[in-house]
């Protein structure tokens, strides 16, 4: 997907509810990869889109979910 943009989104789930949250995030259209994490954030995902707009739809749909608790967008820079 040359020309696209990627971003890193660290979330941090209500307790218990990482499993639940992360089935939802990876049924996402541009979430290419998710997995749970062990550390200050419960889930990390890979999110893509063709401009920032997109990535910042997404990154709001994760922040609506009831599931999560707080996020950290890392917007990646090309090679």
């Amino acid at each position: 997907m040359s020309g696209d943009v990627t971003a890193f989104v660290l979330i941090s789930t209500h307790t218990g509810q990482e499993l639940e949250a992360l089935n939802a995030i990876r049924r996402m259209k541009r979430v290419k990869e998710a997995y749970i994490t062990y550390g200050d954030y419960d889930i990390i995902a890979k999110v893509q889109g063709p401009d920032l707009e997109a990535i910042d739809n997404t990154v709001k749909a994760i922040r609506r979910m009831k599931e999560v608790m707080d996020s950290c967008t890392l917007i990646c820079t090309k090679d």
